[in-house]
């Protein structure tokens, strides 16, 4: 059983447990690869430039947070170190839009894990977004855990992903 909710995909098998929402607004860089918004560009809206083609996921497994699903060294994904060979778009609700010179990302997420692992799992991104011109790190979005009292940050500055967690120290949401 499957449907949607709220612009979120949610699927019976996934329902039990704690989630994660997140906002991400990302300004790609003018010079991000083609092969880097395939990854996005099935959510790209019609516009004065046409994207890449999208990605057609070739790990059927593949899950953002697949590393905290316990594979075992060196079984996991096959494309660790090109996460941008992932169906991305697949695993959020939104649009990628041609905006004067560069593309931009608009979405939203509801993933079954937590703030860590969704920065763990963006963090990828980071070189890509167009923060050079920026003379102070960027806000590129948001996660918020179900149980926390406020949301984790997403930062780039100087091309490293940062996150940062809004909630009192030592919280821990039980």
């Amino acid at each position: 059983m499957s449907g949607r909710f709220g612009g979120f995909t949610c699927v019976a098998s996934r329902v039990v447990g704690s989630y994660t929402d997140g906002l991400l607004v990302i300004r790609f860089d003018p010079s991000t690869p083609d092969p880097v918004m395939s990854a996005f560009s099935a959510l790209v809206l019609p516009g004065p430039r046409a994207a890449p083609p999208p990605v057609v996921e070739a790990w059927s497994a593949w899950e953002p947070d697949w590393r905290a699903r316990g594979y075992a060294e060196g079984k996991g994904d096959p494309f660790e170190s090109e996460p941008w060979r992932h169906d991305w778009a697949s695993q959020v609700d939104g649009v990628l839009r041609w905006a004067g010179g560069h593309w931009e990302l608009l979405c939203r997420f509801l993933w079954k894990t937590y703030p860590q692992v969704v920065s763990e799992s963006l963090a990828w991104l980071a070189p890509f977004v167009a923060s050079q011109s920026m003379p102070r790190r960027q806000f590129v979005g948001y996660a918020h855990h179900e149980y926390d009292p406020a949301p984790h940050l997403f930062w780039v500055e100087n091309g490293q992903w940062q996150r940062e967690d809004m909630n009192p120290e030592g919280y821990f949401a039980p």
